[in-house]
């Protein structure tokens, strides 16, 4: 009895240090991910693009880039660049131009020169959101880079020379040894660089030798190479218009034999301290006319957005045509809404029955 009871404590104290080892072993166990099954699950997310399935290809992009966290290799960075076009189009399909174009840039760091995927047809609103992007603000999270000895750090599949990269957009990281296995593989957004990887100083080093980086080659797309555009041909100029006619003047009534005189009535000069009812009637139905097409606008994306839920889109050009009115919509109601308040403040400043505008105030 007096053993058991002596020996009780060490037993507590092992399996208190043991168990949870095991435990935590266990969470940090990482299924290995490889640079083949990578790319098949990509091929496979873009035929969903092409099947304008936008939700299920976005499921599995967030499943394809958690597992990225146990790549056994360096990612290529074509492969990023793919992940992060399709990322682009699908936000560009749900009118999130900005994570379009944040994912856009991804791709274009990646590699540049990726071609677009022969299954996907090419959407020509897409390629024009790069003409009113932002140029992007870069960002630094310090002077170097701290590299494992003859290993080193990657963004994108590119070997980092210092910690910077563009604010907002999404970069993944990977830290391997001299080897090539890779130690560390996550997602950041902008230059949001872990600590450990930062140097005080500046660092010189170089890429390891196993380590053979793709050919990138072209320049952004926001630069405008993406496919010069046919200049648009000029208007020819329109014929001037052709002054009318000059009226004939009207013939003259012969005067009536003068009455005599009445005395005029007076006349009470009409109240024109109110609002012009005119006026504030056209504002009126500007306000209902930018309501109504901002409602239709709101139920036509609705409408699209379920059935890409329902994966009974019909085609790209219809996708695009749908996208395109949603836009002139959301336009013309802002337009309609300015000219309702507009029409509604003259309202209250015109002169009724006056030669211009002015402020009434009544003492």
């Amino acid at each position: 009895m007096k053993l058991r009871a002596a020996v009780l404590p060490f037993a507590l104290a092992i399996s208190a240090v043991a168990f949870p080892t095991a435990a935590f072993a266990q969470e940090e166990v990482c299924q290995p991910f490889t640079q083949g099954e990578l790319d098949e699950f990509i091929t496979a997310v873009e035929g969903k693009i092409a099947e304008f399935q936008f939700d299920a290809a976005g499921y599995n992009l967030d499943d394809i880039q958690k597992r990225m966290a146990c790549m056994d290799t360096v990612v290529k960075s074509s492969s990023i660049a793919r992940i992060a076009r399709v990322r682009s189009l699908i936000a560009f399909f749900a009118q999130d131009e900005d994570k379009a174009i944040r994912w856009g840039r991804t791709q274009q760091h990646a590699f540049a020169d990726q071609p677009w995927p022969s299954n996907i047809e090419r959407v020509s609103a897409y390629d024009e959101i790069w003409e009113f992007a932002d140029e992007p603000t870069v960002g630094s999270a310090g002077p170097g880079v701290n590299h494992p000895a003859k290993g080193g750090v990657f963004l994108n599949g590119h070997f980092l020379v210092k910690p910077e990269y563009m604010a907002e957009v999404p970069g993944f990281i990977q830290i391997a040894d001299k080897k090539g296995t890779v130690l560390k593989s996550y997602w950041q957004d902008g230059a949001a660089f872990d600590p450990e990887i930062v140097a005080d100083s500046e660092t010189t080093a170089e890429p390891p030798k196993w380590y053979t980086p793709e050919v990138a080659g072209a320049a952004p797309a926001e630069t405008g190479e993406t496919g010069e555009t046919a200049e648009t041909g000029e208007t020819g100029e329109t014929g001037e218009t052709g002054e009318t006619g000059e009226t004939g003047e009207t013939g003259e009534k012969p005067e009536k034999p003068e009455k005599e005189p009445k005395a005029p009535k007076e006349k009470k000069p009409k109240d024109s301290s109110g609002p012009n009812i005119v006026l504030l009637g056209a504002g009126g139905g500007a306000a209902v006319l930018a309501g109504t097409t901002y409602a239709l606008s709101m139920a036509t994306h609705s409408a699209v957005k379920q059935q890409a839920a329902d994966g009974t889109i019909e085609s790209t050009k219809w996708l695009e045509g749908k996208r395109s009115f949603v836009n002139t919509m959301a336009i013309s109601s802002g337009v309609l809404a300015a000219g309702a308040v507009g029409l509604g403040v003259t309202a209250f400043i015109d002169v009724q029955g006056g030669g211009g505008v002015g402020l009434h105030v009544r003492w």
